[in-house]
């Protein structure tokens, strides 16, 4: 859960100093749904 944190700290602070574009936007995207889903996973299974 804290990498998952960090990951998504670092990528809001990434957006925030220098807004992306179109492939950067979608590669954000991508990487924050892949942790959602690592999250609901984790929490299906009982580890969290």
């Amino acid at each position: 859960m804290i990498v998952i944190g960090l990951a998504l700290v670092a990528i809001s602070a990434a957006a925030l100093v220098e807004p992306p574009g179109t492939v950067e936007g979608i590669g954000y995207a991508v990487v924050i749904v892949v942790l959602l889903l690592l999250v609901v996973r984790e929490r299906r299974t009982g580890r969290l």
